[in-house]
């Protein structure tokens, strides 16, 4: 009997333990992709403030 509890307990937290780890995974892609895309945009940013000034 308590054998079947454990056998049930320990699949639920796998369960739970897998939506819980997927769902951090994908937040903290999300979360890098954030920090990528502004990265590059600061970084652009001057060379067309340059171009305008130059063209301007």
């Amino acid at each position: 009997m308590l054998q079947k509890v454990t056998n049930f307990h320990t699949a639920e937290v796998d369960a739970t333990v897998n939506a819980v780890t997927s769902l951090i995974e994908a937040m903290s892609i999300i979360f890098l992709n954030t920090i990528v895309g502004i990265l590059v945009i600061v970084m652009c940013l001057p060379i067309f403030t340059i171009g305008n000034a130059v063209s301007g």
